[in-house]
């Protein structure tokens, strides 16, 4: 009778669906859906948060001044802080919705007094060139 009663069980247990199919993860498949979902949600959003940043910026050195053009399409000039320090240069932008933060390594070469301006979408910065005297 014993043995009747453990052949049932065991014959219960090889029937019962899908037991075979967790044992390569510990979690039913609805969570690696939500998982997957969560992740394609957050890809969405930065990618619609990151749509408004343009790979066109430019930097070089135009005659005695380097300088720097981003493209800020989404932003207006009061939502733009510029700093430069030694060798470096911060650029942080700003509004409910958009955040934009860039920092720029800097030749020891180029000033950190400088002037910037935000005409018809774009974010333009000039710093000095500083000459440089031969050491004897």
């Amino acid at each position: 009778m014993i043995a009747i009663l453990l052949v049932g069980l065991v014959a219960c247990a090889n029937a019962a669906p899908g037991w075979r199919d967790r044992r390569h993860s510990p979690f039913d498949s609805s969570f690696d859906d939500h998982f997957e979902q969560a992740f394609k949600t957050f890809d969405q959003r930065m990618e619609k948060k990151l749509s408004f940043i343009s790979d066109a910026s430019t930097q070089g050195i135009v005659g005695n001044e380097y300088k720097i053009t981003i493209p800020l399409e989404s932003f207006e000039a009061e939502d733009i802080v510029v700093n430069a320090g030694k060798n470096m240069l911060n650029i942080v932008a700003y509004k409910p919705g958009n955040y934009y933060s860039r920092t720029i390594q800097l030749s020891e070469f180029v000033g950190e007094q400088g002037t910037w301006s935000f005409e018809n979408g774009a974010l333009k910065i000039s710093l000095p060139i500083n000459t440089v005297t031969a050491r004897p």
